[in-house]
């Protein structure tokens, strides 16, 4: 096997989550699907159908494979970068860890749990509305409200 055949690029066509595989359909007309390609992370991270990934294949593995991950392109860039970010983006919003600024960033989601256990006190805790307006005055209230009534 050539080593240009052992690290190949494709995009996702298929997602299999109970397995945690992919099938992927690359650029050449020669085996064109590589079907339920083990994914290598170290977090469930559901990859979306027409994702660009970079996929590896054992060079005496009757064709086993295995799937790295998306990777950057013209197109999908990092919203981002910089070394002090972690940043996990979704169809729907992002979570973004800024190492610098000991801050964790949750945005564009619909509905926002939180399960910590630390104590919610002012200053530990902002919130903040769409249009950017801080409401971690009425929160903050609101909680001590709670936890005074044995909620």
């Amino acid at each position: 096997m050539k080593t240009q055949d052992q690290v190949r690029v494709g995009t996702v066509s298929a997602f299999h989550p109970e397995t945690g595989t992919v099938d992927v359909k690359f650029f050449t007309a020669q085996d064109p699907v590589a079907k339920e390609l083990t994914m290598i992370a170290h977090e469930y991270r559901p990859i979306e159908p027409g994702m660009m990934v970079m996929c590896f294949f054992q060079e005496h593995g009757e064709g086993r494979g295995f799937c790295v991950g998306p990777i950057y392109t013209d197109n999908r860039l990092p919203k981002n970068p910089g070394e002090q970010f972690t940043r996990v983006d979704f169809r729907d919003g992002f979570i973004e860890h800024d190492r610098d600024q000991e801050t964790l960033t949750i945005g564009g989601v619909k509905k926002l749990i939180i399960q910590c256990p630390v104590e919610v006190t002012e200053g530990n805790v902002d919130i903040l509305a769409g249009d950017g307006t801080a409401m971690a005055g009425d929160f903050i209230t609101s909680v001590r409200t709670l936890n005074t009534h044995g909620h």
